[in-house]
């Protein structure tokens, strides 16, 4: 059928080496090549391994932007070096991935760095708040943060002037302890957020942005990221 030659045609040229640098920009054949494996699953055609083949090179060319990206924006290393690591296309692109990790090195190297945020699941909060809790006297930044999410959580910001009293509430001393404090919260959300929590929290925060706060803790970070989902980023302007 027309419809069958047509998609054929173009994965074919999609699929097939360019010469002298004339391809199309990597976004475009990602765009284009999601289409067209989608067109060729709807309409069912054969063979399967065909369509493998499509999926192979989008994976692939995928991956190349990732760590593309993550050299130009001197940013998201990390991420696009460990996809690629974890994936079977990782010697294919073992050019970039090397390309990525003297980037990487580089910025260490000049202090600036920046550490990914660890994501906020169950299993690792209790590291993000043993990170925390290890500050005797923490930089106010995160003193900040932790005033700001105890205060989404219901606290009252008089009471969380003292750092010894924010770790108590913090602490395994309390009966509902930080961690399910913030689980409860998050699954359940019972309690509503009222203006006057959301004008003191911007007001702790609105100095501090996210990149300094995950300069100082990737910990604190975590928790920041946590707050903005509650109180969004316009919320603060």
């Amino acid at each position: 059928p027309a419809i069958e030659i047509k998609i054929k045609s173009q994965i074919d040229e999609l699929l097939a080496p360019k010469k002298d640098g004339k391809g199309m920009a990597l976004e475009d054949t990602i765009e284009k090549l999601e289409v067209a494996i989608t067109q060729f699953e709807e309409q069912k055609l054969q063979p399967a391994e065909y369509i493998t083949k499509a999926k192979d090179c989008l994976e692939k060319k995928k991956l190349e932007k990732g760590l593309k990206d993550a050299i130009r924006k001197r940013g998201g290393l990390d991420e696009a070096i460990e996809n690629t690591e974890k994936s079977k296309f990782k010697e294919t692109l073992r050019t970039l991935i090397c390309q990525a990790e003297q980037v990487r090195e580089e910025l260490k190297q000049k202090g600036k760095y920046t550490y990914p945020i660890p994501k906020w699941t169950p299993e690792r909060i209790p590291r993000i708040i043993t990170e925390i809790l290890g500050y005797k006297e923490p930089p106010q930044v995160i003193h900040d943060v932790v005033m700001a999410a105890l205060i989404l959580l219901g606290e009252t910001k008089d009471n969380l002037q003292d750092w010894e009293t924010i770790r108590y509430q913090m602490g395994p001393q309390r009966k509902l302890t930080l961690r399910h404090r913030v689980n409860d919260f998050t699954e359940n959300k019972q309690m509503e957020i009222t203006e006057d929590a959301k004008a003191e929290i911007n007001g702790i925060l609105q100095n501090h942005l996210l990149d300094t706060v995950r300069q100082v803790s990737s910990g604190a970070a975590t928790l920041y990221e946590w707050i903005r989902h509650y109180i969004p980023v316009e919320e603060h302007n």
